[in-house]
């Protein structure tokens, strides 16, 4: 049987995913943060690929941005920085 989403994507697929623009990050990502995906190497040389169920985990896992704003609860000092 043949799933209906795909389970892998290509380094440019997790580039656009994630809004980077460079493999540098992708790959500065991997060193700096032990819980980014790693990507799977495929058979005789194959390029890299990453599984799209650890991506959408990995990016549910992230901290929502909070930013000070008349329609936010949490309200960051942005005073304490200016």
């Amino acid at each position: 049987m043949i799933p209906s989403k795909p389970l892998m994507m290509s380094m440019r697929s997790l580039m656009e995913m994630l809004g980077i623009k460079s493999r540098q990050t992708i790959y500065a990502r991997m060193r700096s943060d032990p819980a980014f995906p790693r990507p799977v190497r495929g058979t005789r040389g194959a390029r890299s690929m990453w599984r799209i169920a650890q991506i959408e985990r990995y990016v549910e896992s992230l901290p929502e941005a909070t930013f000070a704003g008349a329609n936010c609860e949490a309200r960051s000092n942005v005073e304490d920085l200016l």
